[in-house]
């Protein structure tokens, strides 16, 4: 199966399942992962430049990968070096941002993506954070997506918790300052799902 087929099954089997959550999924998302995902062609210039520029500063290179990136990446894992690799990715990045519309590579990506060790499935990642599957809350659609930085653990830390819950509420945060709000935001015995 070629790489742009496997897209469009997962991108099919992501709206079949989920496609009246699609919108708060992608909006959690992009505000997460890639804020200009809807401009550019698989890979951002701007966060190119900036990253470069972190690491004449700092010595430290930041994470820079568009959403298209990490799907190649979840797909074709790689068995080279980061160094060598990634202008593969690159290349394999525009190229499905070229013939892929952008809200299937988005579903795609969400479908194959890697949230933690006890979730091979979006959906069972979504049937363990959300009170209804069906109709899933910004807090929990904050939580689920705050996986793919830090993916869930097979053994829970304290400090692990608290940079998943830190960054849940960053995302919150920043998807109430773009706009977005969501007045059911309880979980299953109705406490906060990020208290």
């Amino acid at each position: 199966m070629t790489l742009i087929a496997r897209v469009d099954a997962f991108a099919d089997a992501f709206q079949a399942q989920y496609g009246g959550q699609a919108d708060l999924l992608f909006l959690v998302l992009l505000t997460a992962e890639d804020r200009r995902a809807r401009w550019h062609l698989g890979v951002d210039p701007i966060s190119i430049l900036r990253a470069i520029f972190r690491a004449t500063k700092t010595g430290r290179i930041n994470a820079l990968s568009t959403i298209e990136q990490q799907l190649v990446r979840t797909l074709k894992p790689r068995r080279a070096s980061p160094w060598r690799s990634k202008p593969a990715e690159l290349v394999l990045a525009t190229w499905i941002a070229l013939r892929v519309a952008k809200r299937r590579i988005w579903a795609a990506y969400l479908y194959c993506a890697y949230f933690g060790a006890d979730w091979d499935t979006l959906d069972e990642a979504i049937v363990a954070l959300a009170a209804d599957s069906r109709r899933i809350s910004l807090d929990e659609a904050c939580a689920l997506i705050a996986h793919l930085r830090h993916p869930m653990q097979e053994t829970q830390s304290i400090a692990y918790s608290n940079r998943h819950r830190s960054r849940t509420r960053q995302l919150i945060a920043a998807c109430r300052v773009a706009g977005f709000h969501d007045r059911d935001r309880r979980g299953p015995d109705n406490t906060s799902l990020i208290a």
